[in-house]
């Protein structure tokens, strides 16, 4: 598993970057980028898988080292699939290398331009206290929109197409 994560997300997590690391292309579903961020005083933890942009909202509070972060990641894209009725993906498909994680260094500037625009909508649910919105209908809510980088596309329906349709890759 390849996780790219921002430089707030490095000094977050103090986690030394690979310089040397596997390639992903066959397997898109196992690249992952993670990007740290406020809103309401808060801090938040946006992790996106950019073949398909879908995505997974964690709290940052608490996660201080790659383990901890490693720790909440995996039930919290558990617990979306289910939400977003894909279940059986991760015990099929994420969970079998969820104990080998790489951290490098962000790579696509188009990937950060989407999660930015992301991270702008997710800020806006997060301040609409009478929305009461969990992280996971938040980040359904985003799965749910149509991207320019994947095609005016769902990112839901993207991401279990890297499951259907053998020929995807990043």
């Amino acid at each position: 598993m390849l996780i790219h994560i921002t430089s707030k997300m490095q000094k977050k997590l103090h986690v030394p970057l690979a310089t040397a690391f596997p390639a992903a292309g066959s397997y898109p579903h196992l690249r992952w980028y993670a990007n740290l961020f406020r809103a309401n005083r808060r801090q938040y933890i946006l992790t996106v898988n950019p073949a398909s942009l879908y995505s997974v909202l964690l709290p940052g509070q608490g996660i201080t080292n790659a383990g901890i972060y490693q720790q909440a990641l995996w039930p919290a894209l558990e617990q979306q699939l289910e939400a977003d009725n894909m279940q059986p993906i991760y015990q099929s498909h994420l969970a079998p290398y969820t104990d080998n994680v790489v951290f490098v260094k962000t790579a696509n500037p188009s990937i950060l331009g989407s999660m930015n625009n992301m991270v702008a909508r997710m800020s806006f649910f997060l301040a609409k206290k009478d929305l009461n919105l969990s992280l996971v209908q938040i980040s359904s809510r985003m799965n749910t929109c149509p991207f320019k980088a994947v095609g005016y596309r769902y990112a839901q329906d993207v991401f279990f197409q890297l499951f259907t349709n053998k020929e995807t890759s990043t």
